[in-house]
């Protein structure tokens, strides 16, 4: 939770979430979700996750995550972002995004 004692009002930014296993041996997952709130004015937009409702503030929704373990080395995952943006200024809009990535350690 974050908020920004400078402003007068749309100050506050907060997340919460869950993850479950962790895709590190052969054959293993991970699932992560996490509910996400940023209000206008709350943090510098310059520092918030690009993916998430398309980058900067006044955004909220969901993140899912997944991740399936290939072998010890390489796993495949996806994340799926269901967001709204713009809901205190301007004309709100939903935002949907998937990726889909793949991850080798040397």
């Amino acid at each position: 939770m974050v908020q920004n004692q400078a402003a007068s009002d749309l100050d506050t930014a907060w997340a919460t979430g869950i993850k479950l296993g962790k895709a590190s041996a052969p054959k293993t997952w991970e699932l992560s979700y996490i509910y996400q709130h940023i209000e206008a004015d709350a943090v510098l937009g310059l520092i918030t996750d690009s993916d998430f409702a398309g980058g900067g503030t006044d955004s909220k929704g969901h993140l899912l995550r997944g991740a399936w373990a290939i072998n010890k080395k390489w796993k495949i995952g996806f994340t799926f972002f269901d967001n709204q943006r713009n809901m205190d200024v301007g004309v709100e809009e939903d935002y949907k995004r998937l990726i889909l990535d793949t991850a080798y350690k040397f």
